[in-house]
């Protein structure tokens, strides 16, 4: 970019400049120098009074989603250091709370953010000192934290590390896959020693983004969403004993899913990411990042598996490398537990794999709304709120989803090769199905 002058100053939508006394303040409390002073004291290690801000720019980071929890920031500054007048150009990634939302769902998002917070100020760090011998990160350094509404997070840019993003419609290939696949098997394996060592996680993180506390809000939602999700199976001529199997969750698929996560008696349980795809992943040369925790849940690690491969595997290698994928998984977390002397009893593979075909009706919860909406991703915005709407304006976005080129190749060869693995099975006690 273009620095700013200091002895002028500039003033653009979404952007904050100043001179050398003073500074423009836009509309969020954030932008403006004073607030960034503690943060760039802490990464550069310096004295506050030790250097001067003299430009900041802030940046929508990411494309604005309609109805997504978080707005993106990429805040570039200049600063000038005190005695050698030296400057040095710093980078940093701020996540706020979107301010288009209604106050049902702020409030909502505002627990998601406490828990991404306790997160990455607590448990990261101490995943990170588990793994300490082998230098493992599971995601960027938190800075600082807005204490008066707890929905701004200043966080280290990746991307100066040369971290990047992949393209969410084409999914990730075999080696990208096995690096994310390692990554979380030691994220959980780090969550379950952590859970011996220091006791129970707390209450913040029982329930991710499905809950029984939700269903009265969100069943309807679901519903919606289900119905034009299933007219659009219909159309695209899936087999009829695929939609039979189906049309049993009409109006009860949300409730049906949190009752078979809660039926989890007896399996190991560790902390979920809770959103693991590939817009929450940084790859760079030799390593990945995980972002966006605000959907860290404890349950069984079958969720982020599955989640994972039906979100954000490519369509060859998701089909051929199936139980590849799995059995890399299942290996890399046993392993995990064992460098870091676990205690708790490893599942056997059977089990393990018993537990994961329960959890087989989550892949029509992500290919209806996660991934139909992924691949409908282009340089246009998505507007989650329409696609949850009630009324011929939502009925008629979906539609427009589910008949996107990309969803439409991908969804019958997948929905039949799930069957095909008996993970499109269910069992009435669990799922809600009289």
């Amino acid at each position: 970019m273009e620095w700013q002058n200091p002895d002028k100053t500039r003033q653009t939508q979404g952007a904050v400049a100043m001179t050398e006394g003073g500074e423009i303040v836009l509309r969020s409390t954030w932008k403006n120098a004073t607030f960034f002073q503690d943060i760039v004291a802490k990464d550069l290690g310096l004295h506050p009074g030790g250097f001067e801000i003299v430009a900041l720019d802030v940046s929508d980071a990411a494309l604005k989603d309609a109805g997504f929890m978080s707005v993106i920031h990429q805040v570039l500054l200049k600063v000038k250091l005190s005695g050698t007048g030296e400057r040095k150009a710093l980078s940093y990634v701020v996540k706020e709370r979107s301010k288009n939302d209604s106050k049902d769902e702020a409030e909502g998002e505002l627990m998601a953010f406490i828990r991404e917070i306790e997160v990455y100020s607590k448990f990261l760090p101490a995943f990170e000192r588990l793994w300490e011998s082998e230098g493992v990160k599971f995601g960027p350094r938190m800075f600082k934290v807005d204490d008066s509404q707890n929905t701004v997070l200043v966080m280290e840019d990746l991307k100066t590390s040369d971290y990047r993003m992949r393209d969410c419609r084409h999914g990730l290939n075999l080696k990208e896959c096995e690096q994310v696949l390692e990554k979380m098997a030691k994220f959980h394996a780090a969550s379950v020693v952590y859970f011996e060592q220091n006791g129970p996680y707390p209450d913040s993180l029982k329930h991710g983004t499905f809950s029984a506390d939700l269903i009265e809000r969100i069943e309807t939602r679901y519903a919606l969403s289900f119905d034009s999700y299933l007219q659009a199976l219909e159309e695209l001529q899936i087999p009829e004993y695929i939609l039979k199997a189906l049309k049993p969750y009409r109006g009860k698929l949300y409730s049906s899913v949190c009752n078979i996560l809660n039926s989890n008696d007896g399996e190991l349980i560790v902390l979920n990411h809770g959103d693991i795809w590939v817009n929450n992943l940084l790859f760079n040369e030799n390593d990945i990042m995980l972002l966006d925790y605000q959907t860290a849940f404890l349950g069984s690690s079958c969720f982020d598996l599955l989640y994972f491969i039906i979100n954000s595997v490519s369509v060859v290698v998701r089909t051929e490398s199936f139980d590849y994928l799995i059995d890399f998984y299942y290996n890399h977390f046993v392993d995990g537990l064992s460098k870091l002397n676990a205690q708790t009893t490893v599942p056997i593979k059977v089990e393990f794999m018993k537990t994961l075909k329960t959890y087989g009706i989550l892949a029509i919860v992500w290919t209806m709304d996660d991934l139909a909406l992924a691949l409908a991703v282009t340089d246009k915005e998505l507007d989650v709120k329409q696609f949850f709407s009630e009324g011929h304006k939502g009925e008629e976005y979906r539609q427009q989803v589910y008949g996107n080129a990309l969803f439409v190749d991908m969804i019958k060869p997948l929905l039949l090769f799930l069957w095909e693995r008996e993970f499109l099975k269910y069992n009435a006690n669990l799922c809600c199905i009289e």
